[in-house]
């Protein structure tokens, strides 16, 4: 098995409890790396995760550098397995900030301008007491009720697709999409810290990965001997939470792939609490070539608690080799 951590970092994702009204009471400080640029149309990339008949996506959309032209293709969709699209994000190049969203069933409507915005849509797909409702740093902008279905027969979302401007004048064009979440709770308000990794106690692997910063290349780390495992820490959080605020999830993430012939075939994702080892997340079994490795840890294995600000900063965590 080879893993290289993504950016050898970990996620927190925090959410936020109180009354959301206006872009102040959902601001909160942090470090988000991750993210995806697109320049032009024909880089269509695909988000998939479980199908479900309602739920809510968020994602932090910037739009810089525009070309005074009209998007043919939506810059970002919420889509069913047949492709058939529920919301769209579509961006009009009038002026280098201007992004509307479009809902079956409904008119365009203008997103708030500015380079950064986070976008949170909670959908319900029914023929009857279906809905739609997209909200833009926090508010409510617009919203479709009553049948909701979709077209093709299959009532559930299961994947977001992206793209970048016009294809015939894509100049310096851009779409950026960062911090996505898809959950079957509210995500408003929910924001996504990255928190570097170095090298913990405990390093039974082969290997050391480099101390990535968000630019540079991970490093690549290997084990064939089941149940070795490898330790990070995690850079302190470094911030106080605002009121309402609180730590929804660590969230450890790695592209791995098996090696031919090794005994080891799965990876197991592990935490370290006051140097006391817990398994988080189930098995996950890995493929011939690089695959997403990801263990949500919703809550402190030593406490059966939602972590602290202060449980994170003292803890490890890491992977184990399974057979």
């Amino acid at each position: 098995m080879t893993v290289f951590f993504a950016g050898n970092e970990v996620e927190l994702f925090t959410s936020f409890n109180g009354t959301v009204s206006t872009n102040a009471n959902v601001a909160i400080s942090g470090v988000n790396r991750a993210g995806v640029s697109f320049l032009q149309l024909s880089q269509v990339g695909v988000i998939n995760f479980p199908e479900q008949s309602e739920g809510w996506v968020h994602f932090r959309h910037s739009r810089i550098n525009a070309v005074a032209r009209t998007i043919r293709t939506p810059a970002l969709s919420l889509r069913n397995s047949s492709d058939v699209s529920l919301v769209d994000l579509r961006a009009y190049a009038s002026n280098a900030n201007d992004a509307w969203v479009s809902i079956r069933g409904g008119a365009d409507v203008a997103l708030p301008t500015g380079s950064v915005r986070d976008v949170d849509i909670h959908y319900k797909i029914a023929a009857s007491g279906g809905f739609v409702k997209v909200y833009a740093d926090g508010v409510l902008i617009t919203e479709v009720s009553g049948n909701t279905s979709l077209s093709s027969g299959a009532q559930t979302v299961s994947r977001m697709r992206m793209a970048g401007l016009d294809d015939q004048n894509i100049g310096t064009s851009q779409n950026l999409f960062s911090q996505f979440l898809v959950a079957d709770t509210p995500t408003l308000g929910a924001r996504v810290h990255t928190l570097p990794l170095t090298v913990g106690a405990t390093n039974q692997w082969d290997g050391t990965p480099a101390n990535v910063t968000g630019t540079a290349s991970a490093g690549a780390i290997s084990e064939t001997t089941a149940d070795e495992e490898i330790s990070f820490t995690a850079a302190d959080f470094g911030v106080a939470l605002q009121s309402g605020f609180a730590l929804e999830a660590v969230v450890l993430s790695s592209y791995a792939q098996a090696l031919s012939g090794s005994p080891v075939t799965k990876v197991q994702g592990r935490s370290r609490i006051g140097g006391t080892p817990y398994s988080s997340g189930g098995l996950i079994t890995l493929a011939s070539g690089y695959a997403l490795a990801q263990q949500v840890m919703a809550i402190n294995p030593a406490t059966s608690a939602s972590w602290t600000v202060a449980e994170v900063n003292a803890a490890e965590f890491g992977l184990q080799a399974k057979p």
